[in-house]
């Protein structure tokens, strides 16, 4: 039996809280560091004192950039899918790739489902997609993870408003894009 299949070595997959999803998606991808023009930038240290990185180090331990980088960038594509098909695409990838399992496991006499790790070497990844799939067995609209529509912006984000109809990642970005429509119609009323 291979390696990454041998229930010997698995693990039980504790998810991250998706506001450490999102962080570690928004300051390590490429894609949101380039749409905002930091691709030269260097990236944060994950061996910094900031509350993100410390919370990551206590729930999975050392991690290193290029697991940062690597993760971001397979998680990202979740947030940027335009359709519920794309989105359970990107995961069923994510899945595979973190080599997760689901389980069962009893508290007394009641059941519930947890995953399973068969990848030590992906736990970051592991804990983001299962993050990703906790979130989406508890509200599956996949229309309410998305990337932001200002310009210079790709951040993830999840959408939690009433109306479900968020199309930027902070009020920084909308208010950035009301700013430059505002700014665009003067100039046209100018013109006129």
């Amino acid at each position: 039996m291979a390696a990454d299949t041998d229930t010997s070595t698995t693990t039980s997959v504790t998810p991250l809280p998706m506001s450490l999803v999102l962080w570690v998606v928004n300051k390590y991808g490429q894609v949101p560091r380039a749409a905002a023009h930091e691709s030269n930038d260097p990236y944060p240290d994950p061996t910094g004192g900031g509350a993100p990185e410390s919370a990551l180090r206590r729930l999975l331990g050392p991690l290193d950039l290029a697991e940062l980088i690597t993760t971001a960038d397979a998680v990202h594509p979740v947030f940027a899918a335009t359709s519920g098909a794309a989105c359970a695409d990107h995961l069923n990838r994510l899945t595979r790739a973190a080599g997760l399992a689901p389980s069962w496991v009893a508290d007394g006499r009641h059941v519930h489902q947890s995953w399973v790790g068969h990848r030590s070497q992906q736990r970051l990844l592991a804990a983001s997609a299962v993050a990703l799939l906790d979130h989406l067995l508890s509200d599956p609209d996949a229309a309410r993870l998305g990337t932001c529509q200002g310009a210079d912006c790709a951040d993830a984000y999840v959408d939690q408003s009433p109306a479900g109809c968020r199309q930027y990642c902070s009020l920084t970005c909308q208010n950035r894009a009301r700013t430059r429509a505002y700014r665009a119609h003067r100039r046209a009323e100018q013109r006129s």
